[in-house]
Parts: structure tokens; C-alpha cells; sequence
């Protein structure tokens, strides 16, 4: 069997405004936030009246992607910024990663992954936006065959410490159907993988 990977493109910088990344999800046990039916939900709005992060939208533009995919078209229609090599796709399933603004090197701030199943939105890998190099980062995800995700996290003991993560946590998600065919983004596993 052939696995993918697809290493997810948030890169590290700053959050943009609203509540910023945080890995105390994955302490917490298999709650579920996804709900069927939900629409893509919209990214954290964007600091107003900061010259230096008015400059990087600008500077940055030009590493755009227009939307190419229906999914991908639903992710920039929320309000999401998209960039090349962010989305991937096996059998039913289509993951998106879409990003709330560009950090002053260029990279992706506030960044999420979607994901749908059946050209359906299905739910999102994080309760929240995520940035690289935080603790509940995503690093990487993987689709296999039969439709199951997993996605791989950055774990930090020290936040402080952005350099290198002390473990790795990955979450198995699978897709459930209601009766009305519509599609809901579950978790159903957690492990703690410990750094060599």
C-alpha cells in the first residue's frame, strides 16, 4: 500500500489576532469540535493599522495560489489564503490548508487544515488555527486508502523554546456519514510520540 505524505506548509511567525495556538487540546482527551453540516468556518481577522504587517501582505502576495479545486474554492470563499503544495487528495478525501495572513518572512500565520470528503466539508484538524514551531503545531499529514487521516503535532514543554519540539503527538481521524450523507471529521486515537 502507498502512503502520502504531505508536509503541511505553517511555516513559523507570529499568530495574527484572535486566540493563538495552543497544544493543551491534545492533553484533553477525544473531544470532538467538528459538527456535520458546519460551514468552513473563517479565519482570525487580521490586525488593523500595523504598517509592518500591511508590508508583508503586499511583499507576499505574489506566493498566492488561486483556488483551483470546488474544496479549495470553498476555503478561499471563507476567507482563507492559500499557497502552493497545501492541499492533497486520496480516493474520497481532499485536505486543504488554508492561512489567515503572511508572518514578515513570508510564511503562513494562523494556519488550518480542512478537510472533505466527497467534495463535502467535513471538519478541520485543529479546534483552532494553528503556527509551526508551537506547541499543537501540525507538522504533517497523511492519507491512507481507506479514507482514515492521520496528522502529526508538535509538542513543546517549554514554549519558549521554538527550536525544537520534545515529542510529537499523532491523532487518527476518520470520516463518518449521518444518514443525510452528510460528512463529519472525527478523531478516534491519540499517541505521544517521545524524540529520540
Amino acid at each position: 500500500m502507498r502512503i502520502a505524505w504531505m508536509t503541511v506548509l505553517l511555516l513559523a511567525s507570529g499568530p495574527v489576532a484572535g486566540p493563538g495556538p495552543d497544544g493543551r487540546w491534545l492533553d484533553g482527551g477525544l473531544v470532538q469540535w467538528n459538527a456535520a453540516g458546519a460551514a468552513v468556518p473563517a479565519p482570525p481577522q487580521a490586525p488593523a493599522g500595523d504598517d509592518a504587517f500591511a508590508h508583508a501582505q503586499r511583499r507576499c502576495a505574489s506566493l498566492l495560489k488561486v483556488a483551483e479545486t470546488a474544496s479549495e474554492r470553498a476555503v478561499a470563499a471563507a476567507g482563507w489564503k492559500l499557497r502552493e503544495g497545501g492541499t492533497s487528495s486520496r480516493g474520497r478525501i481532499e485536505l486543504v490548508t488554508g492561512f489567515a495572513a503572511f508572518g514578515s518572512q513570508c510564511r503562513s500565520a494562523s494556519a488550518q487544515v480542512f478537510a472533505f470528503a466527497d467534495g463535502k466539508f467535513a471538519g478541520t484538524l485543529s479546534p483552532h488555527p494553528m503556527d509551526q514551531r508551537t506547541d499543537g503545531g501540525l507538522v504533517a499529514t497523511q492519507i491512507h486508502e481507506d479514507g482514515r487521516v492521520d496528522a502529526l503535532y508538535a509538542r513543546y514543554l517549554d514554549p519558549r523554546s521554538a527550536c525544537c519540539p520534545t515529542s510529537h503527538a499523532r491523532a487518527r481521524f476518520g470520516v463518518v456519514t449521518d444518514e443525510r450523507g452528510v460528512p463529519r471529521l472525527v478523531w478516534s486515537s491519540l499517541e505521544e510520540i517521545a524524540e529520540p
